[in-house]
């Protein structure tokens, strides 16, 4: 609404502009209200680099277990040579019954070898989970950090 000028009857000295000028300012003040500041921002990126990281971090585990698999495959081929010009269905099906024959005992002696070793595993995973959330919540200022 176009207030007239005081002492002006007519309102032909209105200030439109000033009535602008106070829906700008409004409209100014809205904005900064939406707008983030730079501690959300820096939480925003944080947030991006750790999921990021875990992205790569799994991929790098997929890898290594990946390699690890083909080490043991390359082992079989080691031992029995005529293995490799088997189908991978002929191959997991020789090695099931092989593996799996009561007579062959493979199963239990592989268990004995490695007995404790996936719970010490599990501990250490944890324990590094742990570890690394402390250390993202130092980095996100949720945590006082060292001497503090």
């Amino acid at each position: 609404m176009i207030h007239p000028k005081k002492g002006s009857p007519s309102g032909r000295n209105a200030y439109p502009v000033t009535e602008k000028m106070e829906e700008l300012k409004k409209e100014e003040k809205n904005d900064m209200a939406k707008k983030k500041t730079f501690q959300e921002y820096t939480q925003e990126a944080l947030y991006e680099i750790e999921k990021t990281e875990a992205a790569l971090k799994q991929a790098k585990l997929e890898k290594e277990q990946a390699e690890h698999r083909i080490q043991k495959g390359a082992a079989i081929e080691a031992i029995c040579k005529d293995t490799k010009y088997l189908t991978e269905a002929e191959f997991y099906q020789l090695m099931d019954e092989l593996l799996h024959d009561p007579a062959c005992k493979f199963c239990d002696v592989v268990h004995e070898m490695v007995r404790g070793r996936a719970e010490t595993a599990e501990v250490k995973e944890r324990e590094l989970a742990e570890e690394e959330a402390l250390l993202k919540a130092m980095k996100r200022g949720e945590l006082p950090q060292g001497d503090e």
